[in-house]
């Protein structure tokens, strides 16, 4: 026999009604009843993970409900539910015993810790992202643990560079590369090294990225990560076409193009498409580079990836600009300046921004020389947080969009 409430105050005020500890008793009772009955199907105890970790919680087992906040997080996370999976991590960190002698409490801490980091980068949330983890390498050595502590250390790195403290980020990646190469652990130093590769690509160290690259598609090759993979392959498609590699380039793409199928991922087929939108940039399809930029956008709002999404709203801006159409340039990189300050990334905001844009391009189309054109490599290594930098004035139409294809970056999913 069941029982339905017509309306949502009568359930209310029967449920206030009931003693703390009745409630308590019934919520622990119905996730029980649901666990049993759901117990020979995985798929729908998956489904309703999130249900089952509210009356844990509230039955008081937190055990259980640890366990089933992390389910639901990873089921929300898996369908780029971000904000959803962060609200489910955040209940499963608080439902972890302060005790730091107890190695089970440090062990989660530290687990829970690295799913936080992974749905709260591409919402932006990067300052908490660091304090988060900071607090987690102030509760021990990272010797104790280094296969967990080489992502804590990798996340450190990512959010950092997001934020444009590259010295930082590099101190922490290098370190997650050490703790990785201790452990064996080929899928961390994949992360690590493909990181590190974005910043070199950033800061203009094109061959030492590619370098990073390589040795990136190697590990996660062997550590048989599909996802990251197609990643990796973007940003070493991207490298090449910096150095003008273009037959390199051609080949990478096209192998790209596979693994980014393969690995059925969207922040991947979304980075691809970007990488699409530069090189249609730098061949003069400025329509095609509109069209395709739209579209891009689409996507990357679809799933919520705050960073693409700024670099979407530039790559629509400069379509228009070369393409005749000054009015509505203005607007989508207004747009993209504004979501880059509202994230609080510096470089995002710096990349979309109306001033710079008009420094780098001269807002004119380039006119296309015969002859093979000399290439310049892009020099940022003198920025600085305040949006300032020595050379960017040298800079050209091809290495603005390397600057900001290397800027482009993302996230392990």
């Amino acid at each position: 026999m069941s029982y339905l409430f017509q309306h949502a105050i009568t359930q209310e005020l029967v449920y206030d009604s009931l003693l703390a500890a009745k409630r308590k008793e019934h919520h622990l009772a119905i996730a029980e009843a649901m666990e049993r009955l759901y117990a020979d199907r995985p798929d729908q105890i998956a489904e309703h993970a999130a249900l089952l970790a509210l009356h844990f919680t509230r039955g008081g087992d937190a055990e259980r409900a640890y366990r089933y906040h992390h389910l639901a997080g990873d089921r929300a996370a898996a369908s780029y539910a971000n904000r959803e999976a962060m609200t489910h991590y955040q209940e499963a960190w608080r439902l972890i015993p302060p005790d730091k002698s107890d190695p089970k409490s440090a062990e989660r801490r530290l687990d829970t810790a690295i799913r936080l980091a992974e749905v709260m980068e591409p919402l932006g949330e990067f300052e908490a992202t660091l304090t988060l983890l900071q607090d987690v390498l102030n509760r021990g050595q990272d010797t104790a643990d280094p296969a967990r502590y080489a992502r804590v250390h990798y996340w450190m790195g990512n959010n950092f560079g997001n934020m444009g403290r590259y010295d930082e980020a590099r101190t922490h990646l290098h370190r997650s590369l050490e703790l990785a190469q201790q452990t064996g652990d080929k899928e961390a130093e994949g992360y690590a090294r493909n990181y590190l590769c974005q910043l070199d690509s950033v800061q203009g160290y094109l061959k030492r990225a590619l370098e990073h690259a390589e040795a990136s598609i190697a590990c996660l090759r062997e550590a048989g990560n599909t996802g990251r993979m197609a990643w990796a392959m973007i940003f070493k498609a991207g490298i090449l076409m910096g150095l003008d590699r273009e037959e390199r380039y051609r080949g990478t793409l096209e192998e790209t193009r596979e693994w980014v199928e393969r690995s059925r991922n969207d922040r991947s087929r979304c980075l691809l498409q970007f990488q699409i939108l530069w090189a249609l940039l730098d061949r003069g399809k400025y329509e095609e580079n509109r069209k395709a930029a739209l579209e891009a956008l689409e996507l990357a709002e679809g799933i919520g990836e705050a960073i693409l999404i700024v670099f979407g709203l530039e790559s629509v801006g400069l379509g228009a600009l070369h393409t005749g159409k000054p009015d509505l340039a203005l607007d989508f990189l207004r747009k993209g300046e504004a979501e880059g300050q509202r994230w609080g990334t510096d470089w995002a905001s710096l990349a979309s921004s109306w001033p710079w844009r008009k420094r780098c391009c001269g807002w004119a189309r380039p006119k296309r020389r015969r002859g093979r054109r000399k290439r310049r490599l892009i020099s940022v290594r003198g920025w600085t947080r305040e949006g300032r930098s020595r050379g960017l004035s040298t800079l050209t139409p091809r290495s603005s969009q390397a600057f900001s294809h290397g800027m482009a970056r993302g996230s392990t999913r």
